[in-house]
């Protein structure tokens, strides 16, 4: 299944992903913030700001929506 997941301060920022229905009405789609890659994402920041992990899927990868 499609579904465009939308984003920033007015909802101007769109990406469209598949969803894995995991559950009735519960799906998961691929972490918006990481792309689903939660490994590589402290590399983005300088290393005295102590970032281990995306904040948005807490290292998972993916995060849970309603559908």
């Amino acid at each position: 299944m499609q579904t465009t997941l939308y984003g920033a301060k007015n909802n101007d920022s769109t990406l469209n992903t598949d969803v894995e229905p995991v559950a009735p009405g519960i799906g998961r789609v691929i972490c918006p913030e990481c792309r689903g890659r939660p490994e590589s994402y402290p590399s983005l920041f300088p290393p005295e700001i102590c970032i281990d992990q995306c904040t948005t899927c807490k290292g998972q990868g993916y995060i849970y929506v309603d559908m």
